[in-house]
């Protein structure tokens, strides 16, 4: 049977389900909305660096792109200081206090979700700065330290000699408030924290984002494509209490009647229908699964895919594209029986494949509709972080 035809009976078969499946559907649905009561209105909490143009506007993107509008969602900045007051606005400032940022979410945790948007935020006595800052000074948990710095300015001692001598105390005291801080974090949020680096390759944020017990979402924000594959990565994290990015615009109730009705044939599926309308997607049909499909395009030996053919010879070739649920390789005239893994030398990516289906496409290319990585959501995040930057100069 020609593939158009196979598409149109299977097609209409599905109408035929679907039809006779509309009162499970709804039955599914208001199961759904019992069993789970707080997850149609889930908040969502975004604590956003406001001395930082990229995060700000990232946390715009969430707001605006990424919340349906059903959810409460609240937008929060910090410096050295949270205040509510025009958080999307610029402080002019330089690194921001993740203790300060840390603090405000363990004394009043949210129920909901929470992205701390950050670019900049470092070490709370920055290199160069010539002694502690001012929020370090007001706070009287330095006060030890703040009364013999005040000796020192007052011995008329340089800022050098006062940053060879106090730095390293001040940093260690950071240290202790940040540790306690992160963990008071963890038992408050328990894993409801999202960490989303728009710098890129933040040590600092990396390290206290696990001691939080937070995810670390390592993307930069700027461009549409990465805002568009962080927010994809988002609504996997929070299981939709952000929304992906929309393709063509469907409305938030739109979208739930369609998850509705998938879970209902699904459901009906296993228990009655296991036999009939049983069919896997295959990457010839030209639409594999996932919220977001834009597509990068390595250079040239940039990515390399592992892989099987029939005979179970083993095969590294070139990435020619790539999404974050799709990836197609060249074959050299074989023909790809299973995909192993992939690799990127250039950004130290190494991912593992463990489920696929591996075909070839009319003009003779490996095509890998991806469904399960070894390491599971991280390797994903991983898979859209490498979308993102192929084709970047080394």
């Amino acid at each position: 049977m020609a593939a158009g035809s196979r598409r149109a009976v299977i097609s209409g078969g599905r109408k035929g389900l679907r039809r006779r499946l509309a009162p499970l559907a709804a039955l599914v649905l208001s199961l759904t909305l019992l069993a789970f009561p707080g997850h149609a209105d889930q908040s969502v909490l975004v604590l956003v660096e406001r001395g930082s143009a990229a995060a700000r506007v990232a946390a715009r993107i969430v707001v605006e792109r990424g919340s349906p509008r059903t959810r409460a969602v609240t937008i929060v900045g910090f410096d050295t200081a949270v205040s509510e007051a025009t958080p999307l606005e610029g402080t002019g400032g330089g690194s921001a206090d993740l203790e300060v940022a840390l603090r405000f979410l363990a004394d009043a945790p949210p129920a909901g979700w929470v992205v701390l948007i950050a670019e900049k935020a470092g070490p709370p006595w920055p290199d160069g700065i010539g002694g502690p800052p001012r929020s370090m000074l007001d706070d009287p948990r330095y006060a030890e330290l703040n009364r013999l710095h005040d000796e020192f300015v007052a011995a008329r001692a340089t800022r050098s000699e006062i940053d060879d001598y106090f730095q390293p105390f001040y940093r260690q005291r950071a240290e202790a408030l940040l540790e306690e801080q992160a963990e008071r974090v963890r038992r408050a949020l328990d894993g409801r924290l999202i960490v989303w680096d728009v710098g890129g390759r933040t040590e600092f944020l990396a390290r206290w984002a696990r001691v939080a017990g937070a995810r670390h979402l390592d993307l930069p924000a700027g461009t549409r494509a990465q805002r568009d594959a962080a927010l994809t990565a988002l609504s996997s994290l929070t299981g939709g209490a952000i929304a992906a990015p929309a393709r063509g615009g469907p409305s938030a109730v739109a979208v739930a009647g369609v998850v509705a009705l998938a879970l209902a044939v699904t459901v009906a599926a296993v228990l009655a229908l296991r036999h009939r309308f049983r069919r896997r997607p295959r990457a010839e049909d030209g639409n594999p699964p996932g919220p977001f499909d834009p597509r990068g395009v390595p250079g040239e030996g940039e990515v390399m895919v592992r892989w099987l053919d029939a005979a179970g010879r083993s095969h590294k070739t070139n990435c020619l594209s790539l999404t974050p649920s799709e990836i197609v390789f060249s074959t050299e005239g074989a023909r790809p029986a299973r995909l192993q893994g992939f690799s990127c030398s250039r950004l130290g990516l190494d991912i593992e494949v463990v489920s696929s289906d591996t075909s070839l496409d009319p003009e003779g290319r490996g095509v890998a509709v991806l469904r399960e990585f070894r390491n599971g959501i991280d390797d994903r995040m991983a898979m859209i972080a490498l979308m993102t930057r192929v084709g970047e100069s080394s």
